[in-house]
């Protein structure tokens, strides 16, 4: 399920005229088309009364034997219908540009574009995507939905994740009545804004940090549910229930005032090396406050999310749940092949930037940081004592909250400066080309197979949420965060807020960048 639902996303798919919308609301998928010239908004009522609904079991055969073949000899017979016929152009996942769609009255299967002329003249009502499962009806004009046929592919969908290891969809299926409500209600977000926080003195780097956490979705619904039972001693002195203060007053939509993180400050100040009106670092804050979070939450039965992963480990706070991922490390020795592995957790991801270089994007800091490398003598095989190791780092597991640091400063003995170099990023991040999976196995990413990959893909698939930059020079600079609240980003320059489009978010001088998981795994 998508956490980042309230935006409306749309993408054209060349040579068919159909458009993918996600409906803002429910996170599903719905695709209109340039034959009937309008989105469906109203229930079909031709499949009622055709034959596929008093025929399931054709529908669920299909289902099982061509959308989603668990079985692999039958994946094979999948690639041979993902062709049209009559323009050979190839189907596969959505991102392949074209939908290839079977008639349900006889078995015939086309690009949509060159199967619409055969359903007229056929007067065949019913077609379905071999991709996806969806039903097309010809006098609508539009793909529809019906109660009980998403059922029925939503069970052939996860029986398939089933078998590939991966974790069951699960998708809201509302009734009437419960249509009728939500018209009824009042939307929650209606009178919600973004507030400032109050800089005093020299606490930009605190602010900006906070705005980016304040606007994490998980954490978000964690803290907004009340799950935190303080333990703390002496009171007061609890920096979970500082930020459940913060989260309580941001999401308060009675107040119009800036936020005063003071007591906050001051459970920092007492309890970390971050003292003092001088400035400090933005990603020393985020590492200290999440140690502390933490710390203080670790042995709480109570600090428990049920709706999100639990990890292996014995500590299962929200910290550990969002952010804590697996770097794994594999050490081959060039002469007897013996391979080391150790598996170390790691709350973000610190990158470097190359020297000389004024541009690079995000993949490419990626790409060096888990690149290859063979290290010096002062590490020997720990079988045959011999120099000459090869290192390979991959993430065994990402987190759910992915936060990257851009290493933009520099301290040594003799030179303090900070690097502009310009690193390029986007709205979406893939993160499967690092993961230890796809170093392994990489024919499971690979899209030509089919549906199996783009499911593989889609779950290691990352949005942006919010970007922390510094702007000036090391000794006198200033921090500042761009937030997403809904469907609006957002400048949060301490007190002052104001919306900003996209593109200014992206031509940011980006040093710590926050990514959300789009498709959590629940367990």
């Amino acid at each position: 399920q998508s956490l980042f639902s309230t935006i409306d996303q749309r993408l054209t798919i060349p040579g068919e005229g159909v458009y993918l919308y996600r409906n803002p609301s429910t996170g599903i998928d719905r695709l209109t088309l340039p034959y009937s010239g309008r989105s469906m908004t109203s229930k079909c009522v031709h499949l009622s009364e055709g034959r596929i609904k008093k025929e399931l079991s054709k529908y669920e055969a299909l289902l099982s034997h061509l959308v989603f073949p668990s079985d692999p000899s039958r994946t094979f017979k999948k690639r041979a219908f993902l062709q049209c016929r009559d323009c050979d152009k190839k189907g596969g996942p959505r991102d392949s540009k074209v939908l290839i769609s079977a008639c349900l009255e006889c078995p015939t299967y086309h690009c949509l574009t060159h199967l619409l002329p055969h359903l007229r003249d056929e007067k065949h009502p019913f077609a379905m995507s071999l991709e996806t499962g969806y039903i097309y009806c010809l006098r609508c004009g539009d793909f529809v939905y019906d109660r009980l046929l998403e059922g029925l592919r939503m069970d052939s969908l996860n029986k398939l994740r089933g078998t590939l290891g991966l974790s069951v969809v699960s998708s809201w299926n509302p009734s009437d009545e419960d249509l009728v409500r939500l018209a009824r209600s009042r939307s929650i977000d209606g009178g919600m804004t973004v507030r400032g926080m109050v800089n005093m003195g020299n606490t930009c780097f605190m602010n900006c940090i906070l705005q980016s956490l304040l606007h994490s979705p998980s954490l978000r619904d964690f803290f907004l549910s009340h799950h935190h039972r303080c333990n703390m001693t002496p009171p007061g002195s609890c920096l979970v229930c500082e930020m459940q203060n913060a989260f309580q007053f941001f999401y308060n939509g009675a107040n119009r005032y800036s936020f005063v993180p003071s007591a906050m400050l001051h459970t920092v100040w007492t309890r970390s090396s971050l003292t003092g009106y001088s400035q400090h670092d933005a990603h020393e804050f985020f590492i200290t406050a999440i140690e502390m979070l933490h710390r203080d939450s670790r042995n709480e039965d109570a600090f428990k999310s049920p709706s999100l992963p639990h990890s292996s480990r014995d500590c299962k706070c929200i910290v550990d749940q969002l952010f804590t991922g697996q770097l794994q490390s594999d050490l081959k020795c060039l002469s007897c092949g013996n391979v080391s592995t150790k598996v170390d957790p790691c709350w973000d991801i610190s990158l470097n930037l190359p020297q000389g270089e004024r541009e690079l994007s995000l993949e490419r800091c990626l790409e060096g940081y888990v690149c290859s490398e063979v290290l010096d003598s002062s590490f020997p095989c720990n079988r045959c004592r011999s120099e000459g190791l090869h290192k390979q780092l991959s993430f065994l597991k990402t987190p759910v909250i992915c936060v990257f640091h851009l290493k933009r400063f520099e301290h040594d003995t003799h030179l303090r400066k900070k690097m502009t170099t310009r690193v390029t990023f986007s709205e979406k991040l893939d993160m499967s080309p690092y993961t230890t999976s796809y170093r392994n196995q990489p024919h499971r990413f690979d899209y030509s197979r089919g549906s199996a990959a783009h499911i593989n893909r889609r779950s290691y698939e990352y949005t942006l949420f919010a970007v922390v930059q510094h702007e000036g020079s090391l000794d006198s600079g200033h921090y500042t965060a761009f937030v997403r609240s809904y469907n609006t980003w957002y400048l949060c320059d301490d007190e002052r807020i104001r919306a900003v489009p996209i593109e200014k978010v992206l031509a940011a001088e980006a040093y710590i960048l926050f990514y959300h998981s789009t498709h959590i795994k629940f367990k």
